[in-house]
């Protein structure tokens, strides 16, 4: 499939979705009509996270400039008043993502969980910024230079490479106090770095959750920890998991959901 083509394909998919989920209505209930189409402007946003253009700036320069046929009203709207548009839509884009999801080829059998830092202004100035009260704090993420302002976004993410679940939290919340709500209604593998590992409980807590455990061994490789009929292991073993960066899954019994399990080294709650 050419480019051209994607991008057809890519608006008729985000059009007839815009139509279903309004039934007819009009998305704005005032004001004058906006030059660009809404399914036009997701259309840009979408198919630019595909081609790796990263900016708001930079999706607006490249559409404009090798894309202006499929385009032709992005030429009379300014820079700025596209990227007004494309923000106004936060909430029609997570619709349009719920409604879109059921249709989407994935595993839901194997997740991955992890956050990402969302600064939403330097540091210098997060005493004066007036963004998301009562909801921005300050936290620490190790792919960022220091203390960063703002929130996290933490993801579940299937094969192969579909977000199912997303919540966005203030930047002092811990990974693993948002696992459970990521998790809920999930079935299989999920999987996950050492900020989703707490403390190991008994062995029949484990039982009681339905989940069979695997971590990594001081040796090095996996091995299986307590599962339906087992028991918990000594601490020993799980001071090593928490100091390995590995990441580790835990899997749910047959038939059973891992709502509120999540893994580190095994499932992080057993």
């Amino acid at each position: 499939m050419d480019l051209e083509t994607f991008l057809v394909a890519v608006y008729c998919v985000i059009d007839d979705a815009l139509r279903t989920m309004l039934h007819g209505a009009r998305l704005r209930q005032r004001g004058p009509t906006p030059r660009l189409a809404d399914s036009e402007v997701l259309t840009m946003e979408i198919a630019g996270e595909f081609l790796g253009v990263e900016t708001d700036a930079g999706l607006y320069r490249y559409f404009r400039r090798h894309h202006r046929a499929l385009f032709p009203a992005l030429h009379t709207v300014h820079r700025t008043t596209f990227l007004r548009q494309a923000a106004n839509l936060w909430a029609v884009k997570r619709a349009l993502w719920q409604q879109l999801l059921p249709h989407l080829r994935g595993d839901p059998a194997l997740s991955i969980v992890d956050s990402v830092p969302v600064p939403i202004c330097r540091f210098a100035r997060a005493k004066q910024c007036r963004l998301y009260p009562g909801l921005a704090s300050y936290g620490r993420d190790p792919c960022l230079p220091g203390t960063f302002f703002g929130l996290r976004a933490h993801l579940r993410v299937t094969w192969p490479g579909i977000i199912a679940g997303l919540e966005l939290a203030p930047a002092n919340r811990a990974d693993v106090a948002l696992a459970p709500e990521l998790l809920t209604d999930t079935q299989g593998w999920a999987l996950g770095d050492r900020a989703y590992w707490r403390a190991r409980p008994s062995g029949s807590a484990c039982r009681r959750r339905g989940c069979s455990c695997s971590r990594p061994s001081r040796r090095g490789g996996m091995r299986n920890g307590p599962g339906p009929g087992g028991s918990s292991t000594p601490g020993g073993a799980s001071r090593s998991c928490s100091r390995n960066s590995s990441s580790a899954t835990a899997r749910s019994a047959p038939g059973r959901a891992i709502s509120g399990i999540w893994s580190r080294a095994g499932c992080g709650r057993c």
